[in-house]
C-alpha cells in the first residue's frame, strides 16, 4: 500500500468502523463515507476490500506488538504472566480487531505482509 494522507484516513476510518460496528459493517464504501470521499476513492489505494482489511489489521498488530514489548519486571514466569495479561487485555478491549487479526480466510494474500509482521 502506498502511504498517503488519504490512505491513512481510510485506514483510520476502517479501524473506527471495526471497533464501533464490527467486521460485518466494515466496507470500502463505509470507510469512504466516514472519510468524506467518493465511494470509488478507496480503490486507488486498496484494490480490494481484503487489502483494506490487511492495512487495518497491520495497525492492530502494531498495537498488540507495542503492548507485548513493554518491559516487565520479575522472574521469567512473572514476565510471561504479564505478557499473557496484556494479550488478553488487548482481546477484551479491542474484540473486533482481535477477531480480524485471526481471520486468515480474509487476510491471506491480501497484502501488507501480515504473516511476517
Amino acid at each position: 500500500m502506498v502511504s498517503t494522507p488519504l490512505a491513512e484516513r481510510l485506514v483510520q476510518a476502517g479501524v473506527e468502523l471495526l471497533e464501533e460496528e464490527g467486521l460485518a459493517n466494515l466496507t470500502l464504501r463505509a470507510s469512504a463515507r466516514r472519510t468524506g470521499v467518493s465511494h470509488g476513492a478507496p480503490r486507488r489505494y486498496f484494490p480490494t476490500h481484503n487489502a483494506l482489511l490487511a492495512a487495518i489489521a497491520a495497525t492492530g498488530l502494531t498495537d498488540l506488538n507495542t503492548r507485548l514489548r513493554r518491559p516487565a519486571e520479575g522472574s521469567p514466569e512473572d514476565q510471561l504472566i504479564d505478557a499473557t495479561h496484556r494479550y488478553l487485555d488487548f482481546a477484551a478491549e479491542r474484540p473486533g480487531m482481535f477477531d480480524l487479526l485471526f481471520r486468515h480466510d480474509l487476510l491471506a494474500g491480501a497484502g501488507g505482509n501480515l504473516r511476517a509482521t
